[in-house]
């Protein structure tokens, strides 16, 4: 009789969301579904459909799809998500609806329903923590308090909610989620990444050039749950201390102005190489990240370039041991002794640099989080 790890599954996987891009649940989705393909289970995997212009689309007026938060402009490919989710179903039906985002669930439920196929239900955000987020009256952010708590019922009717942390599962605690609805897998990557997972083509030469003096790197959205604010307060203190050290801010959209005073320096994010060779000649991968909901992609990127990651207790402790990392006290006096005292440490920034490998082979290689994943498809099919 054949093991549950090697038995394969018919799965449709929605996300609501444009793909490619390098945003953290788009690199984490694509790594997930290119490792469940690679163990042999048949994915049909559906997203909005701009992927074709990649990352082009932001120039070409799209730039509102690709941001994280609400946004009308999602409306339209939320419609032609359910009308290319219909359409390849009548083709071929999944043994499973594999949902990520909260539009995706609410087409994934009523789907699921229609059809008589379990919905799994993967969690990257808690609507009522960080919709707020994007509003900046008192007012709006109120009502989007009450919104997000409206939506935050609906995880509870899929057929199971896939978490990353018990942080995650503590936000959701008062909404109705039975416990036994809930599974946990912390997030991953590929160890082994193809070029073309997620990008263009690269160019064959490279516009750019590494920085040579030594610097810190902030790479992820500039959302508000991104405490920049706090990270350039910190940087100002560090450079009291290290005149010639450098911030940069490697992201899709230019941060505000007023971060990049003082030594910031933005540089899009583009290709992979570029990421992968910033990570490997950075000081450290700082995460002021204030919210403990979400994917910290990134995180898991700079560990598996063997880069020592510094971040606040509040947000990265759900997913960092002590020995793992730099976790400091979220204040800028904090953040900035950290960051000083990592890069006035050879020995600890090499310490450091070894553990983020062990700790990114040990718990977050896609490779070896498959069979958690077929284990938990297995489930839901049988029942």
């Amino acid at each position: 009789m054949a093991s549950i790890a090697a038995k394969k599954y018919r799965i449709a996987v929605l996300a609501a969301m444009p793909y490619p891009t390098p945003q953290g649940s788009q690199v984490f989705i694509g790594s997930l579904v290119y490792a469940l393909k690679k163990a042999g289970h048949d994915i049909t995997f559906l997203t909005y459909p701009i992927a074709d212009g990649r990352l082009t689309a932001i120039n070409r007026g799209q730039g509102k799809i690709l941001r994280s938060g609400p946004s009308v402009a999602k409306a339209g490919q939320d419609i032609l998500l359910l009308k290319n989710t219909l359409s390849e179903l009548a083709q071929k039906r999944p043994e499973l609806l594999y949902v990520h985002n909260y539009e995706a669930l609410v087409l994934g439920l009523l789907i699921g329903f229609m059809a008589n196929i379990p919905v799994l239900y993967h969690a990257h955000n808690v609507m009522s923590e960080e919709l707020p987020h994007y509003f900046s009256s008192f007012e709006s952010k109120l009502l989007a308090r009450f919104g997000g708590k409206a939506l935050d019922f609906l995880p509870a009717m899929a057929a199971k909610i896939l978490l990353f942390s018990q942080t995650q599962t503590d936000l959701l605690s008062a909404h109705f989620v039975p416990e036994e609805k809930i599974a946990i897998i912390p997030p991953g990557l590929l160890a082994k990444e193809p070029p073309d997972l997620f990008w263009q083509k690269e160019p064959k030469e490279q516009p750019y050039k590494v920085p040579e003096a030594p610097y810190f790197l902030y790479t992820g959205n500039c959302d508000s749950y991104q405490n920049l604010a706090l990270l350039a307060k910190a940087f100002a203190l560090v450079q009291k201390s290290l005149p010639k050290c450098r911030l940069i801010f490697l992201t899709s959209a230019p941060p505000p102005k007023e971060f990049l005073k003082s030594g910031g320096r933005y540089i899009p994010l583009n290709n992979q190489r570029l990421m992968v060779d910033l990570l490997n000649n950075a000081l450290a991968l700082v995460v002021p990240r204030s919210a403990s909901f979400g994917f910290p992609i990134k995180v898991l990127q700079a560990l598996r370039a063997g880069t020592p990651v510094i971040g606040l207790k509040k947000s990265l402790s759900q997913l960092l041991l002590p020995h793992e990392a730099l976790l400091c006290d979220d204040s800028p006096e904090a953040l900035s002794a950290a960051m000083i005292k990592l890069a006035k440490n050879k020995a600890l920034r090499e310490r450091l640099s070894h553990q983020s490998l062990i700790t990114f082979n040990e718990r977050f290689a896609l490779e070896k989080q498959v069979k958690e994943y077929t284990r938990l498809f297995a489930s839901l099919i049988k029942d």
